[in-house]
């Protein structure tokens, strides 16, 4: 922090400044820690995945994803803690697809060579 007893105005004004970001960082960060603390709601789910809340909602109901149910038994009100939503990404994350030449290697080894192509004679 700045000294406030800085003998110029404009050395002052710097230092204030300075004091007002350094305490405006400090709440981001206490606010960004909360966060990441924090157990989310459908709606705030589907926005951190970009996916739709009937989505989140499905998974939810079917098991794949875990939550708490913090409303009653005919009115649910569920809470996703963020780790679970992450790993829920992970586990559903779909590998890249073999490139076309990959895939005629692999056509080539279990169902052996295939013809050559004939080009069309015009």
């Amino acid at each position: 922090m700045c000294d406030p007893e800085m003998p110029t105005t404009s050395e002052n004004v710097t230092c204030d400044m300075l004091n007002t970001i350094l305490a405006r960082l400090d709440v981001f960060e206490q606010a960004l820690q909360r966060a990441q603390l924090a157990y989310l709601s459908i709606e705030q789910a589907a926005s951190l995945t970009g996916l739709s809340t009937k989505h989140i909602r499905r998974a939810v109901k079917k098991g794949e994803l875990a939550c708490s149910n913090v409303g009653g038994e005919k009115r649910p009100t569920y809470r996703i803690p963020r780790d679970a939503i992450e790993g829920w990404m992970r586990a559903n994350r779909v590998r890249q697809a073999p490139t076309k030449s990959e895939r005629d290697a692999l056509v080539d080894r279990y169902f052996g060579k295939r013809p050559k192509r004939q080009e069309a004679a015009c």
